[in-house]
Parts: C-alpha cells; structure tokens; sequence
C-alpha cells in the first residue's frame, strides 16, 4: 500500500460545478484559519443520470491547498483511501454537499484515530428544501427507483439518530442562514465565495451583443414539469418581450438537459466554463439582467456579481403540469424574495426592464 507523506486534513465528495465551487470557497477559509497548507482528498461521484459532470482537470485550486482526486463514490471506498494517508488528529473536515455524511464520520473514527466533524457545502436551492419527502421525491425523478428512494430515506433517518448518539459536530457552510423561518444572507459565508468568483482570469469572454440578457434554463421537460411545446411557447414570447425593449437574450443552457433540439434557432452562449457562475466571471461586459426560473444561478448572479435578476417560476405555473414543480417554484419565491424579482405576468416582466 503506498503511503504518502504530510496530512490530510478534509475528504470530500462531490458531483457538480456548483459542489466545486462551494468546496473552493470552504477551503479558502480552511486555508485561511490554518495559515498554512490544507491538503486533503477530493472524491468525484457520478450523477445518477448523467454520469460525472466534473473532471480531474477543474481541481486546480492553487495557493497553499492540495488536493488528492478520486473517481468514485462509497464509505468503503473511501476508508480504504483515508488509510494511504496520515490524517489530522483532532480536527477531520468531512465536507459533503446538503446533508452532513454523519455515517461517514463515524466510520473514519472506528478505523482512524481521529476527531471527525460534518461540514454541508451549498447544494443550491435544495439547501433550504431539506424536507424528508422533499428529497425522496427528488431522488425519485432523478433514479426513477422506489427502491432507491426508500433506502435514501432510511439513511436519513439513521444519520439522524446517529448525529444525536455519537456526538458528532455538525457544521454549515452554506449561503444563507435561518432566522426565525427567514433566510438572510451568511455574510461570513458569502465573503469566501464572492472572493473565488472575482478572482482574475485567463479566459475572459468577449460577447458581440452590446445590451443583452442571458437566460438560465433547467431540465423542467426532462423532469416532466413542463413540456417543451410550452416551454418554447413562453421563452419565445420572452425573447420577443426583450428584443422590443432593446435587449438581446443569450441563453445557457442547464448541463442536465438532453432534450435541446427545441432551442434551435435560439442564441445560445456555448463556452468551456464549468459553472454559470464561472460564465459570469469570465464574461468581460456583464448581462443587463438574468432570468430563469427556480434556478440557483439567479440567485448567486445578485449575490456575487450584483446583477439584476429575474424568475419567471409565477409565470411558468398555468404551464405547470406537476404538483411538486409547483412547489419548487413557491419554496424558491419564499425564500428568495430579496433577491430576485418575481413577475406574475409577461406585463409585468415588461415593466421591470430598464426603457
């Protein structure tokens, strides 16, 4: 077995850019109380449909923090990695991206003589769905499995019970905090993340359009949420909405969509950044406003880069073939009310527009 030198500090598990980017943000504030090098292991795990949406190749993190990849996923697999390691003693970083992997903190401190805490990383909007039945419902559109839907719910549970019996700390580093049933804005939080989105770079991205509007689409007909008949009913409608007030709109397109043949004839912004949030810190002129609709891109457009932006989740709803779409869409204008604007109609998108 070999055994590498210096020690590690954090294992991690990820699927997508956004886990990525959170995990950066999270290290740069390890790095920062340390002040000194953070090394640990990053392991990437597949999505359950669309396979792994991340490389090797994205974990440049510069600075003083070093970062050991592996493809693959399991408790198992990762105590037997852990043991070609040294591991700090008393303070392990378990990061996971919404729930905290408490079955696996337990697991390290039975095999390695460590204390190990839980960190959660941002998942997005679903870090402030966290229902039970929320999860399993997303589990069940994702796997279209009962039985994966019901063993994820058991996990739950038990890593519940087992947070309380052992003891193990449990910390958040996520976007927004719970104040009394409203979210606000983690400062502390926000600061590590701002700091990774406005850092330098390379590869700036010119855009020809010189008022435009870039639109965040979401996987809503592969969900089964909304067909695309509908779908390209209003977005067109939108396009043509923004044309006439001067803008042009640039759309990206969700890295989980397959059906996309609908979009032809539509401009849409194609570039080799890992996340919309990278989009927005390469693109050199910014976009007027963002749209989208329960998109966490929306969201983090404001808070990072203080764009204007748009959910158009009220006017999706009379397209809304799905129950549980409907409530995605009234969780996220609940909790993001602040900070993105909420038309309820095409006239009222209009009016939010600049003349």
């Amino acid at each position: 077995m070999e055994q590498h030198e210096g020690k590690i500090k954090f294992v991690c598990s990820i699927i997508t850019a956004w886990h990525l980017i959170g995990l950066k943000s999270y290290l740069l504030k390890l790095e920062e109380e340390n002040n000194n090098t953070v090394e640990g292991i990053v392991f990437i795990e597949k999505h359950p449909v669309n396979g792994y949406l991340i490389n090797k190749d994205m974990l440049d993190f510069g600075r003083r923090i070093i970062c050991h990849c592996v493809y693959g996923s399991g408790t198992d697999s990762i105590i037997r990695e852990l043991g070609n390691y040294q591991l700090f003693d008393s303070d392990f970083h378990v990061i996971t991206p919404c729930f905290p992997e408490i079955i696996l903190c337990n697991k390290i401190m039975q095999h390695f003589p460590v204390k190990a805490k839980a960190i959660v990383l941002d998942e997005g909007v679903g870090s402030y769905d966290t229902s039970l039945l929320r999860w399993i419902k997303s589990v069940m559109i994702d796997t279209k499995s009962l039985r994966d839907s019901l063993y994820f719910a058991g996990r739950y549970l038990y890593q519940r019970f087992l947070k309380v019996y052992k003891r193990i700390e449990v910390n958040k580093f996520i976007l927004f905090k719970d104040d009394s049933g409203k979210l606000s804005v983690d400062e502390d939080v926000v600061k590590y993340y701002t700091q990774l989105m406005n850092q330098p770079t390379d590869d700036a991205i010119e855009v020809e359009e010189q008022h435009y509007i870039l639109f965040f689409t979401n996987p809503l007909e592969e969900e089964g949420s909304v067909s695309g008949d509908d779908l390209m009913n209003l977005y067109n409608q939108i396009v043509s909405l923004c044309e006439t007030k001067g803008y042009n709109v640039l759309f990206r397109l969700h890295p989980r969509e397959t059906l996309v043949d609908k979009y032809k004839g539509l401009n849409i912004i194609t570039s080799p950044a890992s996340s919309s949030e990278d989009l927005l810190n390469k693109l050199v002129k910014k976009p007027a406003y963002v749209i989208g609709a329960h998109s966490t891109s929306l969201v983090t457009a404001k808070l990072f880069f203080d764009i204007q932006a748009i959910t158009i989740g009220k006017i999706l709803y009379r397209y809304s073939r799905t129950n549980y779409c409907r409530h995605l869409i009234d969780k996220y204008n609940k909790n993001f009310s602040s900070i993105v604007y909420i038309p309820a109609s095409l006239d009222e998108l209009e009016n939010i527009f600049a003349p």
